[in-house]
């Protein structure tokens, strides 16, 4: 599961390139409790990071990500009990930052 990202990306090397292939890093999704002074609602933090290789090949065949980004959700305990896919709230979050994209799966 992934996107491929059909904006321009610039990175930091100086490289543009379009459409990138983007994917949770390693599929690894943090869960930890926020609430510890609130008793009355359960809120958790979702961390993930992701990676954006230069196109879904050079991800299929393990090359060197050109760029990783964090995310970072918070959601209350009624978000996490409606049987969400959390890889789609984190996938979301993600296409927030780019207008053009196209969902891999």
């Amino acid at each position: 599961m992934g996107i491929i990202i059909n904006d321009s990306i610039t990175f930091n090397n100086g490289v543009t390139l379009t459409n990138c292939y983007c994917g949770i890093h390693e599929s690894m999704i943090d869960i930890t409790r926020n609430d510890l002074h609130n008793t009355t609602t359960k809120k958790y933090n979702v961390r993930s990071s992701y990676s954006i290789w230069a196109n879904k090949e050079a991800r299929t065949n393990d090359l060197t990500s050109l760029d990783r980004g964090n995310i970072t959700l918070n959601l209350d305990s009624t978000e996490l009990e409606q049987n969400v896919n959390l890889f789609e709230l984190l996938y979301n979050e993600i296409k927030s930052k780019y207008t053009d994209y196209t969902d891999d799966i």
